[in-house]
């Protein structure tokens, strides 16, 4: 039953998919991601005889195409999300500025005509009129301050991030397969063998140790696979974490503005995305769904499967992953405990994000986090969802998570809330015997 529930939750998702592949390849054809052949600054030079109603009009216009297209981007990352799946968008397609205020373009203050076309000028100077795809080439360098003071922008930013974020979020083996060891944060030992930076017994013993498992590697067949550096590659995912890092430390710095939290919907849809980014970097989430699909239904799950499973849970990217599946949980919770006339309204963020953040936690209380885990252990202090977590409490955890979800069910929580809290009382499977005679199969430690 389980798993049906969630295939069910799966399959009503295709649809949409295949209509967003639709409404995007029609959108290319019409050149909605690039600005028309008039623009903001064509409609501040219309002649002067033109009435004032008219430039408003067309600036309206402009307006409205802008949305239009950065909702189809919004949409296409919300499927994303949830179907752990490729965006089908890039960023580098998207030669449009930023979008003027929602008070400017809603007329809440009900401005006159002229008002309001001052407004706009007066804010299009403000902001950098730069076209999207430039802001996030410049996000995505490491030396380079984030261009950014809104937090409609902040938001929009991010979800143009998850299209080069998935080239290291959906192949688990990636780094395994091609250099022969796991891909660690620049800050460990590996950032300083990439730059020449250890002596030749230190290098002989990265080559040999998975460095964040501490299990060694099979002795290199000199016959068989040739494991390479990639360099190139890991400073590519160097960079996107520095990108996630630097998006969120101006955050924080731009949130000090009273004016910039007054859009609780973007900060929510914001904060969900960040932490979400977060567990599909470090967390198998793919393999975590399939172990719990079957686990609900009692059917039997590969060994070897199961064994990457118990070797990633020994990581740090394991411990990186629980934080962010608590942070989610404690995000929502805390917003839903706000009353209702004053907090943030909930998009389709809210089910994807719980979605992966639920499985995380699943898997890390039947498995458990490990007494030794500082960071962790800090956390439980603040959070029911981690005190939980450390106690092993799987059922109560996972009866929580399932709350949540029906919490949002105006926006068709009830099933995801009933596969919860039907996996609440779903054990996950025991380590394979084969890893007690010192047996390890292929790692997907990160």
């Amino acid at each position: 039953m389980f798993s049906i529930v969630c295939e069910r939750l799966i399959t009503l998702t295709e649809p949409s998919k295949h209509l967003g592949a639709l409404l995007i390849a029609q959108s290319r054809r019409l050149n909605l991601f690039q600005e028309p052949s008039y623009s903001h600054a064509d409609t501040f030079e219309l002649p002067p005889d033109e009435a004032e109603e008219a430039r408003l009009s067309r600036w309206r216009t402009l307006e409205s195409r802008k949305r239009l297209a950065y909702g189809i981007m919004r949409a296409d990352v919300y499927t994303s999300v949830l179907l752990n799946s490729r965006p089908l968008l890039s960023y580098e397609e998207i030669y449009l500025t930023l979008p003027h205020s929602e008070k400017l373009y809603h007329n809440d203050g009900e401005l006159p005509s002229r008002e309001q076309l001052l407004t706009s000028r007066i804010e299009a100077e403000r902001c950098p009129q730069m076209v999207f795809s430039d802001l996030l080439r410049i996000m995505l360098e490491r030396n380079e301050k984030v261009p950014l003071d809104e937090a409609v922008a902040y938001e929009l930013c991010l979800f143009a991030m998850q299209s080069p974020l998935w080239r290291f979020s959906h192949d688990v083996e990636l780094f395994p397969r091609l250099t022969g060891k796991e891909w660690v944060p620049p800050d460990t030992v590996s950032h300083l063998v990439a730059n020449d930076q250890t002596g030749p017994s230190s290098r002989a013993e990265l080559a040999t140790t998975d460095l964040l498992s501490g299990r060694p590697y099979t002795v290199p067949d000199e016959l068989g696979r040739v494991h390479r550096s990639m360099r190139d590659m890991r400073d590519d995912r160097n960079r996107m974490e520095r990108a996630l890092e630097s998006w969120h430390d101006s955050f924080l710095a731009a949130r000090q503005s009273p004016a910039f939290t007054k859009h609780r919907d973007s900060l929510m849809s914001s904060l969900l995305l960040f932490n979400t980014s977060y567990l599909q970097l470090h967390a198998p989430l793919a393999q975590l769904h399939n172990i719990s699909y079957r686990a609900g239904e009692k059917r039997s799950v590969c060994p070897r499967a199961v064994q990457q499973i118990y070797d990633w849970s020994t990581t740090k990217s394991a411990t990186c992953a629980t934080e962010r599946a608590v942070a989610i949980c404690d995000l929502i919770s805390q917003e839903l405990d706000r009353p209702e006339d004053s907090r943030a309204c909930f998009n389709f963020l809210a089910f994807g994000s719980l979605h992966h953040a639920t499985v995380v936690l699943w898997t890390m209380s039947e498995i458990g986090t490990g007494s030794d885990n500082g960071s962790l252990e800090r956390s439980r202090r603040f959070s029911r969802f981690m005190s939980k977590l450390k106690d092993r409490e799987t059922h109560s955890l996972l009866q929580e998570c399932s709350a949540l979800f029906n919490n949002l069910s105006s926006l068709g929580g009830a099933s995801f809330g009933t596969a919860a809290g039907q996996l609440s009382a779903s054990q996950f499977p025991n380590r394979p015997e084969s890893d007690k005679d010192g047996m390890r199969p292929p790692s997907m430690a990160r």
